[in-house]
């Protein structure tokens, strides 16, 4: 191999495990016993949509992300994929209606159903992610002289994400720690003009949803890493 191609695959290495690195979550192996992170469902997520099929792009988003963090940090933490792959739906609308409840679960004799649950997903811990996402506000900008994308066809878009998740234990099951993260996104939605085989085209974009995308994941790892760093070494603190 000489020396150029050398530099290069080991550029390619450092690009991949930086971008491999930026999934793993600090102190993960102050858990005791691994923990499932709930899937994301509809009611956990406040966003400002039109139709029932936008909350549904969001939940696959979001769940997309949580199962990365997870593949990520394998060794502890079980995905929402994986939940799901064991649990059917009405044990999971289950635990989301039992971990609701007020009082005190331990004397709450649907606790036997939580633990049931914990001992299928062989875990010790859960993890429920809500999600919130708003966007202040959309507004043109005044495009260049002679440009022929009329202004209305050019949005800018500004927001933000909030993501908040909550540590349960199972046994008894009650919840003893909570974290939260909040990221900024901007981008352009509109037309672009361009040329394909000399012919002049216009073509859409979109570089608010990546935006949007890139906020959501790093509020999560922020969210989850800070609900990992309350652990200490005589338990959990809130």
């Amino acid at each position: 191999m000489t020396r150029v191609r050398y530099l290069i695959f080991l550029s390619l290495v450092l690009v991949i495990s930086g971008c491999s690195s930026a999934w793993l979550l600090p102190d993960t192996d102050t858990l005791e016993e691994p923990a499932a992170i709930l899937p994301v469902i509809p009611a956990h997520i406040i966003m400002p949509a039109n139709s029932e099929e936008e909350y549904a792009k969001m939940v696959k988003r979001a769940n997309s992300v949580l199962n990365r963090l997870a593949k990520e940090n394998k060794i502890k933490l079980l995905g929402p994929k994986k939940v799901r792959k064991l649990l059917d739906k009405s044990d999971l609308e289950s635990l989301y209606v039992l971990l609701d409840e007020p009082g005190d679960h331990a004397k709450n004799t649907k606790s036997k159903k939580v633990s049931e649950i914990s001992k299928r997903l062989e875990v010790g811990k859960i993890i429920r992610v809500k999600v919130q996402i708003m966007h202040p506000h959309g507004y043109g900008r005044a495009r260049s002289p002679g440009s022929p994308i009329p202004m209305s066809q050019r949005i800018y878009w500004q927001g933000w994400v909030d993501v908040s998740v909550e540590l349960f234990s199972v046994s008894p099951p009650q919840l003893i720690a909570t974290g939260y993260n909040h990221k900024e996104f901007w981008g352009e939605t509109g037309w672009a003009f361009g040329w394909v085989a000399l012919v002049p085209v216009m073509y859409p974009y979109d570089s608010y949803k990546r935006s949007e995308g890139r906020a959501l994941a790093q509020a999560a790892h922020g969210a989850i890493a800070g609900l990992l760093r309350k652990s200490t070494g005589d338990g959990w603190t809130e």
